[in-house]
């Protein structure tokens, strides 16, 4: 999602992803990190369901800050089973249309069907994103440089959400969530992670036009 010229603070009225995958879902929990995540979104949001293979259950959600350049009305993520907090600079490039929200185009540039198809499409990027998105078998996590954390539990399952601070006081005593790894692409119920490369020149756009988180 593009940043405006707005002077209000971006740094804290960024957009938030949060999300579950996993055989058994805590519901609580999960709301409360939906709840949680709602300090960075102040303009909307939504979450999703889905039904995967073998049993899993996976959750995408959103809570979006719209910058002044997108459309005030324009659709709520999930966008055909992704969540993406970050701007897509070459939007209109990967088939984009001029004046929709840079973030739709990933639902139809980004291959889900293994992780390292996912790792090689992330490449044609050129933004900044934390982003997940659902196969028929699980989740997949990806970053750059935005913030993305998730936490595994005893039964298997997997929340993920923008920030740390989106689980405090919801884990047992002693654990904390896990900072995906930056530049890498993360297989949510496996824990297999790929590297992403990085491109410096891509983040200057980026800061200009949004903020770091």
């Amino acid at each position: 999602m593009k940043g405006g010229d707005s002077p209000r603070p971006w740094g804290r009225f960024m957009c938030s992803i949060f999300g579950f995958v996993g055989p058994n879902m805590d519901g609580i929990l999960m709301s409360k990190i939906q709840e949680n995540a709602k300090d960075r979104g102040r303009d909307g949001g939504r979450s999703e369901t889905y039904k995967l293979a073998n049993g899993i259950l996976a959750v995408l959600g959103n809570w979006r800050a719209a910058p002044t350049t997108e459309p005030a009305t324009g659709p709520l993520q999930p966008y055909d089973g992704l969540v993406h907090n970050g701007t897509v600079a070459n939007d209109e490039a990967l088939g984009g249309l001029v004046g929709a929200i840079d973030s739709q185009v990933l639902a139809d540039c980004l291959e889900r069907h293994s992780l390292q198809a996912m790792q090689e499409s992330l490449q044609v990027i050129k933004g900044s994103y934390a982003l997940a998105c659902v196969n028929n078998r699980t989740v997949y996590l990806a970053r750059n440089y935005k913030p993305l954390y998730y936490y595994g539990d005893v039964l298997g399952g997997y929340y993920f959400s923008s920030m740390p601070r989106h689980f405090d006081g919801l884990l047992p005593r002693g654990q904390a969530p896990v900072e995906v790894l930056p530049y890498s692409v993360l297989d949510l119920l496996t824990g297999e992670s790929l590297p992403l490369p990085t491109r410096t020149s891509n983040r200057a756009i980026v800061v200009c036009s949004g903020g770091l988180d």
